[in-house]
């Protein structure tokens, strides 16, 4: 599931075959991300319910005890700095956040929170600690640094790739590949169709 607020962040894969249904893109504010953040929650408590019934406190360990296949699902929230600027909804969205951090990953739902605004008002006290591990790029000073690992240094990261991850312990200085928008174009188009990048 992919929430884009920009409408841009993930126009090659818009067709995907592996997006969760006909919502599994989501644009808001035309498309309304508590919805579906909700869902995902009461996926996550249907889980929960399934996994009670057979003794099993995770996904893996259900699956071993049924043989039954549960996908895993990863949502992508591009933008959250832009998802919780609407004041209406901004509290519902950060609690539906913070639960599925709190709970969801050992249902086998997974979420990926992006923002380049790393301040106070976006990077709330809830939401670090609720997000088990946090990738840091290059950011403008080291106020933001400090918001998501902790620590100065992401100020002076070369971009490219070039970040920091903080799991359990002391953050690690790591190179993730760079893809170019030519590169994506050329893993991903395949699932692109020129003719729809307008609106879903």
């Amino acid at each position: 599931m992919l929430i884009d607020p920009k409408r841009t962040a993930f126009t090659e894969i818009k067709q995907s075959p592996y997006l969760r249904g006909p919502k599994g893109l989501i644009y808001p504010p035309e498309d309304s991300a508590l919805d579906a953040l909700e869902a995902l929650i009461e996926e996550m408590e249907k889980r929960y319910r399934q996994f009670s019934r057979q003794a099993a406190s995770d996904l893996s360990e259900y699956v071993g005890k049924t043989g039954e296949i549960i996908p895993r699902i990863v949502c992508v929230c591009d933008e959250y700095a832009d998802l919780i600027a609407e004041r209406e909804t901004k509290k519902e969205v950060e609690n539906a956040i913070n639960r599925l951090g709190a709970k969801a990953r050992a249902a086998g739902i997974h979420l990926i929170i992006a923002t380049q605004y790393p301040d106070r008002k976006t990077v709330g006290g809830a939401l670090k600690m609720n997000l088990g591990g946090r990738v840091c790029l290059r950011t403008t000073n080291h106020i933001q640094s400090n918001m998501i690992i902790n620590e100065s240094g992401a100020e002076r990261l070369l971009g490219r790739g070039d970040l920091f991850f903080l799991g359990v312990g002391d953050p690690v200085r790591l190179q993730a590949p760079y893809l170019t928008s030519g590169d994506r174009t050329r893993i991903f188009g395949q699932y692109w169709d020129p003719g729809t990048t307008q609106d879903a």
